[in-house]
């Protein structure tokens, strides 16, 4: 729409000069047509106060601090992969240690403090009673996973 009033006040101010005789009154014509061509092309620029500026800087506030709070969960996702990966590893080293051969994989949550911290384990492997025992302590004590939160499976079976 711009364009269209923009090409017909230059078209209109062209035929005006032309029509317009050489002289003074010539060149206050060019004055005006300058001043009309102006007034057009900067139309647009008059309407942006009408925007609701607040409004606006507002959206992009909320935008901002959507993709903060995208970044921080994928942050908090990917912490709570490594840190399960890593406590798994350092069970399965310390089940080695003990003479069991054993996978083992945590879960993590993130605690009302943002902490984020193993919660409950699944072992797998073949291991007497004691050293499910001794494990279960280990893992207790060290990662703090209560027993009720650890699970064991031998042989494919969960006990």
């Amino acid at each position: 729409m711009w364009l269209l009033a923009m090409t017909a006040a230059a078209l209109l101010a062209g035929a005006v000069e032309q029509l317009c005789p050489d002289g003074p009154v010539k060149r206050a014509v060019r004055l005006v047509c300058g001043l009309v061509l102006l007034v057009t092309m900067l139309r647009p620029a008059a309407q942006l106060r009408d925007l609701a500026w607040g409004d606006l800087f507002s959206m992009e506030r909320e935008a901002a601090q959507e993709s903060v709070e995208q970044g921080t969960q994928m942050g908090a996702e990917q912490m709570s992969a490594i840190i399960a990966e890593e406590a798994g590893a350092y069970i399965v080293d310390k089940a080695a240690e003990m003479g069991i051969q054993c996978a083992a994989q945590v879960f993590c949550s993130e605690t009302e403090e943002g902490l984020i911290l193993p919660q409950a384990v699944e072992v797998a492997g073949e291991m007497t009673a004691q050293q499910r025992q001794d494990l279960t302590e280990l893992i207790s004590g060290e990662l703090g996973i209560p027993a009720e939160e650890q699970s064991y499976r031998q042989g494919g079976e969960e006990s």
